[in-house]
């Protein structure tokens, strides 16, 4: 009887097509060009990086609202499934919750990581949980496979 095939999680595959990028890292190179003393605003940012005002914008605010703590943790994170995972895509929607939701909403949005991880070893993922206060979550649930019956 042949093995079932596990499916790659869109996660996976995604990380193993496109060049990870840290968003928070993205952003502090923003916020250290936009500092410099000859650069007024986001315009002259957006300019030199290629890219739009809004999107200056969308970054920056990362580092504003998110939690300081989960800030340097993605910041110093180095697997590439959690920086692709957490990607600005993902964590914009969590700057726009008022600042006790933001906290529960990174948990939920770790558990859903850990589920796209299909268990692989991970060391930053449990570092991540104990820093958000859920050390529970650490073990991934057994996904359940289906076999299918040939006559």
């Amino acid at each position: 009887m042949p093995k079932p095939r596990i499916r790659r999680s869109r996660l996976k595959i995604r990380a193993a097509n496109n060049p990870v990028r840290n968003v928070i890292k993205v952003a502090r190179e923003y916020e250290a060009f936009l500092s410099r003393p000859e650069v007024y605003g986001y315009r002259q940012v957006a300019q030199n990086f290629g890219i739009s005002k809004v999107m200056i914008s969308y970054y920056l605010t990362l580092l504003n609202r998110l939690p300081t703590d989960f800030i340097s943790w993605l910041e110093n994170c180095e697997e590439e499934l959690p920086l692709t995972f957490f990607s600005l895509k993902r964590l914009r929607p969590v700057t726009m919750l008022d600042e006790p939701d933001r906290r529960p909403e990174l948990v939920a949005l770790t558990r859903k990581l850990i589920e796209e991880m299909q268990g692989d070893p991970s060391e930053a993922v449990p570092a991540l949980l104990e820093l958000l206060g859920e050390s529970a979550l650490a073990t991934p649930k057994e996904r359940e496979h289906r076999s299918i019956q040939l006559d």
